[in-house]
């Protein structure tokens, strides 16, 4: 936030401490910018340090591109409910390169405080206000994986799951409140999102107690049980 009200050009990406940009990434940025982008997306690929599974590549770099075909030819004004939905664009702030007046016309920030998810209300904030969105389909963004990344030490350990699904819970509360006040209709949009889904070890039990007690019994558990964020 410091650095967008600091910032005096057009436009602003964001680059993660252990990051990097390949070489003239910004020059094929600008080439690809017309007047009416907002938001400029590109690819990214990981790359290591260290010795990391092979698994790890392979699960980030298949989503590197995820979502930008749709937006290539083009500036297209995107739906809040169909980007969020069908185009599924990563919520990570990198990786896109904003016009700074729509960011400061829209007053659209981060969630003050150090919180994990905090892509996630962002994308929300962004997406809500029918940005011109414009794709180079090349991986410019360098992601450094490390195996005791804050990500690996939520998969690995109960406790940071948890204040995972805290902090999560705080970054969506921030961006629910931003659409109340900014887009009431976006604002309902999003609450029909966010709706919990019945988890498989839900569907499992269901099934389970058909067996044992019968239907009526099964429709009940399955109105009753359903996963939380």
């Amino acid at each position: 936030n410091i650095g967008m009200q600091a910032a005096k050009g057009k436009y602003i990406t964001f680059l993660d401490s252990d990051d990097f940009l390949d070489e003239f990434t910004l020059e094929k940025l600008m080439e690809k910018l017309t007047s009416d982008t907002d938001v400029l997306l590109f690819g990214y690929e990981s790359y290591a340090s260290e010795s990391v599974p092979q698994s790890l590549h392979d699960h980030n770099n298949k989503h590197s591109n995820k979502g930008l075909s749709f937006f290539l030819n083009e500036n297209k004004q995107t739906n809040f409910l169909e980007l969020l939905t069908t185009k599924s664009i990563t919520a990570m702030a990198q990786g896109k390169l904003y016009k700074l007046d729509f960011l400061r016309q829209h007053e659209i920030e981060f969630i003050n405080g150090k919180y994990i998810h905090e892509d996630e209300g962002w994308l929300v904030k962004w997406s809500s206000c029918s940005p011109c969105i414009l794709a180079l389909e090349l991986r410019l963004y360098k992601w450094r994986i490390r195996t005791n990344s804050i990500m690996a030490n939520i998969r690995d350990s109960e406790d940071s799951r948890i204040e995972s699904r805290a902090h999560k819970k705080i970054v969506i509360d921030d961006a629910l409140d931003y659409l109340r006040l900014k887009d009431s209709k976006n604002y309902k949009v999003y609450l029909r999102l966010m709706k919990p889904k019945k988890s498989y070890k839900t569907i499992k039990y269901s099934i389970l107690v058909v067996v044992s007690f019968g239907l009526i019994k099964s429709f009940r558990v399955k109105l009753t049980k359903y996963r939380t964020l």
